[in-house]
């Protein structure tokens, strides 16, 4: 766990070097347009993340000898959902740039290819989480977020988004194609659908009655097809509610407040989003436990210590980055992002609740307690698309209402999880 959590979060701060870059590069004005298509390509990759879950945990309930026939199957699939979502998102983009008040599709179009890229990544990080190879997966995302940084280098010689982004997209192929190598002898081969399905073994049978023979889906969803949707519509809900905040957030600001305002708040978002994401690795590593254990008292015991360790990251930093707020809004995105420097502590608070309840959430996705996650999670989703629309003319007033619903979503989490926990 150490050496993930460790290698994600020197990820992270690659990945923030990277925002950095561009902050200090752009205006807000522009940074806020940046940080729009940005975040579109990180809520992409929030679904992609599921998705990278999904493998995982159906890798990890796998039986050894069926996961080369596993992964072959599950290869097929991610290519034809590529050349699916590559085309989706062509089709959406005027519509998109219209969101987010851009005239240009160039950017947009850019903003997709790198989207579009995250699906074949994540398949191949969710497979090497399932089976628990963790430091083949730490070091791959480590050099992911280091190519991504490479591809600051196009300022240069040039601000246009569309380059930037249009390296962003060839930055991963390098990644992928050492990470498609490491797979070695479980490496698959890409092959027809009925293939995969005449060669079911009694694992993947297993899976797709509901990811092992004790798991609550047994019970509940009979039809293997219907199993294997329901579970991957849940751990998209999952996934999405816990990293939406300081992401997707951004995106509705951009389309309610000016240009300038949006690019204050997104320079807040960034830096808050160092906070949000330290619980990544954590739950990177849980996710695929919590699934190989059958004993719902050695998953509290699991869950409590994959908490402190949050806990423990997530205040550490909050606190270096709240002691002085106009020097951490300098340092990290520039002078010109001073005046938001006044709602910084308020908007660390929020993402500091919201971190810990993301450990929660990953909890009940694995004990598939699907009503905590419709209701809860996909309410507190709503709420946070909804609350810079109903705050539409104040920050201050903006980040006081995330910062409550992030309370919140912590204290009812936790209830729920002692509620639902074994004697």
């Amino acid at each position: 766990m150490i050496f993930v959590v460790a290698s994600t979060g020197l990820a992270n701060v690659v990945l923030y070097l990277f925002l950095a870059i561009a902050a200090r590069a752009l205006v807000p004005a522009e940074f806020g347009l940046f940080s729009s298509l940005f975040g579109f390509v990180v809520f992409f990759g929030i679904v992609a993340t599921a998705l990278q879950t999904s493998v995982a945990g159906r890798v990890a309930t796998m039986e050894p000898a069926r996961r080369a026939a596993c992964l072959s199957e599950i290869a097929s699939a991610t290519a034809r959902l590529t050349a699916c979502v590559a085309l989706a998102l062509g089709a959406a983009s005027p519509g998109i740039a219209r969101l987010i008040h851009e005239s240009s599709y160039g950017a947009v179009l850019a903003a997709s290819a790198v989207a579009t890229t995250l699906i074949p990544w994540s398949v191949l990080l969710g497979a090497f989480q399932g089976m628990q190879r963790f430091r083949v997966l730490g070091s791959l995302t480590f050099l992911q977020a280091v190519a991504r940084l490479a591809a600051a280098l196009v300022f240069l010689w040039t601000k246009d988004l569309t380059v930037l982004l249009s390296a962003v997209a060839v930055s991963v192929v390098l990644p992928l194609a050492i990470g498609w190598a490491l797979l070695g002898d479980g490496r698959p081969r890409l092959r027809p659908p009925g293939d995969s399905m005449r060669a079911e073994g009694p694992g993947r049978k297993r899976w797709r009655a509901g990811a092992g023979p004790h798991h609550p889906l047994t019970a509940r969803r009979n039809h293997p097809l219907t199993a294997r949707r329901s579970v991957f519509g849940w751990t998209l809900v999952t996934v999405i509610a816990t990293a939406f905040p300081t992401v997707g957030d951004v995106i509705v600001v951009r389309h309610v407040y000016s240009a300038h305002e949006a690019g204050l708040y997104a320079g807040v978002a960034l830096v808050g989003r160092c906070v949000l994401f330290l619980p990544v690795g954590v739950n990177a590593v849980l996710y695929p436990r919590y699934m190989a254990l059958q004993s719902g008292q050695a998953r509290v015991r699991l869950r409590n210590q994959g908490l402190i360790i949050t806990s423990l990251l997530c205040i550490l930093a909050a606190g270096v980055l709240a002691a002085d707020p106009g020097l951490t809004m300098t340092a990290v995105v520039g002078h010109g992002y001073a005046p938001a420097a006044g709602i910084l502590r308020i908007y660390l608070f929020s993402s500091l609740g919201f971190a810990l309840a993301s450990n929660f959430a990953y909890y009940q996705l694995a004990r598939a307690n699907w009503r905590y996650a419709t209701g809860v999670l996909v309410p507190c989703l709503l709420l946070i698309c909804a609350l810079p629309m109903i705050f539409s003319t104040s920050l201050h007033t903006l980040v006081l209402g995330m910062s409550v619903l992030a309370v919140s979503l912590l204290v009812v989490s936790a209830i729920v999880s002692k509620v639902v926990d074994p004697a």
